[in-house]
């Protein structure tokens, strides 16, 4: 019974072997594709490396994950409200908001500004948070800024300027 089928509690007519799913390397691509779940994370970190290297390879659009929509934060529809007077930049910037992508990892972009160096700037929901405490640089009006993402989902600006702080960059996987 293949690992697949141990994992999925399904039983196979016939044995299957590592030559059935080496067969070609489209056709284990495929296999990955199709339920990257059922292989460890080493395995699954080797296919965008060897896609890369093997410019033949077609995937198609139903193989691919798709990207969650951006969650823009103040801005109702059930989305994380600003607090402490920290609002949106301005519009030719990059809209504050965050989403996850299909590895669990939480994206936070855009530029904030006006509010209190060192208070919460909005509460990521259940989901969307670390499982300890993260920190990360960021540019604050040419200063120095701290950005914390605290387990309980609270996003602090720590240290830097109210002119404006960027979340730019912030990444961290997400707690489930």
């Amino acid at each position: 019974m293949s690992r697949s089928n141990q994992i999925q509690g399904k039983s196979s007519p016939a044995p299957q072997t590592s030559a059935d799913l080496t067969r070609s390397n489209s056709a284990l691509a495929d296999k990955v594709l199709a339920d990257p779940s059922i292989f460890p994370d080493e395995f699954t970190a080797w296919i965008p490396r060897w896609i890369m290297q093997n410019v033949n390879f077609k995937v198609s659009a139903g193989q691919l994950p798709t990207l969650e929509a951006v969650k823009v934060i103040g801005s109702g529809n059930g989305q994380p409200a600003f607090q402490n007077s920290w609002v949106a930049f301005g519009t030719s910037d990059a809209i504050p908001g965050f989403y996850k992508d299909a590895w669990g990892n939480v994206y936070l972009q855009g530029t904030l500004k006006s509010g209190t160096v060192g208070t919460t700037m909005f509460t990521l929901p259940a989901g969307y948070r670390p499982q300890r405490i993260v920190i990360f640089p960021v540019a604050s009006n040419a200063a120095f800024g701290v950005c914390v993402v605290n387990v309980d989902g609270t996003v602090v600006a720590s240290a830097g300027s109210n002119t404006y702080f960027s979340l730019a960059g912030i990444v961290f996987r997400a707690f489930q």
